[in-house]
């Protein structure tokens, strides 16, 4: 026989006495319920945790579409600019 700790619904420690087979079940439950907490705390976190670490998120207001055709009118003008030197060196 073994003797097991848990919390009852008031949250008072009660010892009760079972089975070794009871005891070790109850014990493995435990183990894999905190092996649970521990893998789920590891690989997910929340959003506010992370701009709470200084991570911030894109702006709402901003317009991706804008961004891309401001990058590629630069990268147009980076050719041309290349282009244009080309000419003038011959």
């Amino acid at each position: 026989m073994a003797k097991i700790y848990f919390k009852d619904v008031q949250g008072k420690k009660v010892l009760v006495e079972v089975s070794n087979k009871i005891a070790k079940q109850y014990r493995d439950s435990l183990r894999e319920e905190w092996r649970n907490n521990a893998y789920e705390s590891y690989y997910s976190t929340s959003l506010e945790s992370i701009t709470e670490a200084g991570h911030d998120f894109a702006d709402e207001n901003s317009d991706s579409e804008e961004l891309f055709l401001e990058r590629e009118e630069r990268a147009e003008q980076k050719v041309l600019m290349r282009r244009l030197r080309a000419v003038y060196h011959f």
